[in-house]
């Protein structure tokens, strides 16, 4: 059984509103910095900006303003036309239009990129139909995709129909230009510990208030060919032990997060990483963390951080 939809719930309709109007016009209703779940417990940011700011405070709070000089690159809008497009497809809406809207909204128009619109488009064409395929083979019944819950947005809910209570599946899309079969057999790995998916498992399961068995990863690699990556990973033993964890580290985020960036903390373990040195490297390590003095090195965020 392939996936199928149903008709939208009131419930569905008030936090789906976005891509039920259109999907290219990213329109969503106001959801405020805390959000009160219905178990009880207030959320008060996004897992990727809490990501950040646990990565290294100085980083999370530069991610949020600043941007590294340079030419333009597309791997952001990529991720975003491909989210875009999976979402129309799966809610019938016109997935080569509000796909093209989404390109519009985010290429550059001061610079001239190395890739055009016409070369991104292709790339995210080619890889659609073999992404849906691979959602089709899952099995599951459609209950929601870009759902926003609080400052989070999970990339697509479904339900297991066939099993005992109708359990809950979270499946999270990642998209990369090119990315090598070792270094995307690594990051299929590291999915099953992943904050930003445990975190989206564990919003589901109280906005629902259902269970959700499992939680999936599907990297989607665009070049040299399309390559559709999928791991699942059961949930059922996992997400308290992870909620205990998340609760301590949230509240020492929110700590920071009035301190000018001069006290915030650094960690420095993380200034060199797997991909090489940091972004904001030079911010700290050559401006000092001054604002003023990065001025030529860095320029303020054009787009808002996720």
């Amino acid at each position: 059984m392939g996936i199928s939809s149903r008709s939208l719930t009131d419930v569905d309709f008030e936090v789906n509103l976005g891509f039920v109007l259109g999907v290219g016009l990213r329109f969503s209703l106001p959801v405020c910095s805390v959000y009160s779940m219905p178990g009880g417990y207030l959320v008060a940011m996004s897992p990727t900006k809490l990501m950040r700011w646990l990565t290294c405070p100085t980083f999370g709070y530069l991610d949020e303003r600043w941007e590294p000089t340079g030419p333009w690159t597309p791997n952001r809008l990529l991720g975003m036309m491909m989210h875009t497009a999976i979402n129309a497809s799966l809610t019938h809406q016109d997935a080569p239009g509000s796909t093209l809207r989404e390109l519009d909204r985010g290429y550059p128009t001061d610079e001239e990129p190395v890739w055009t619109k016409e070369a991104l488009l292709t790339l995210i064409n080619k890889a659609l139909p073999k992404v849906l395929g691979v959602i089709e083979n899952f099995g599951e019944s459609f209950l929601a995709s870009e759902l926003t819950i609080g400052d989070g947005r999970v990339d697509l809910v479904t339900q297991r129909e066939q099993d005992k209570g109708q359990p809950l599946v979270v499946t999270d899309f990642k998209t990369s230009l090119q990315l090598s079969t070792y270094l995307a057999t690594k990051n299929m790995a590291e999915a099953q510990s992943d904050w930003q998916l445990l975190d989206y498992t564990w919003r589901v399961s109280e906005y629902y208030q259902k269970p959700v068995i499992a939680r999936r990863r599907v990297l989607i690699v665009l070049t040299p060919q399309v390559k559709v990556y999928c791991e699942t990973f059961d949930t059922t033993t996992t997400l308290d032990m992870w909620r205990r964890t998340m609760l301590k580290e949230e509240a020492y985020v929110e700590s920071l997060k009035d301190l000018p960036l001069a006290d915030l903390p650094m960690r420095t373990t993380n200034c060199y990483g797997r991909y090489g040195k940091c972004r904001f490297y030079e911010f700290c390590w050559i401006a000092g963390k001054d604002e003023q003095r990065a001025g030529g090195l860095y320029n303020h965020r054009r787009i808002e951080s996720i």
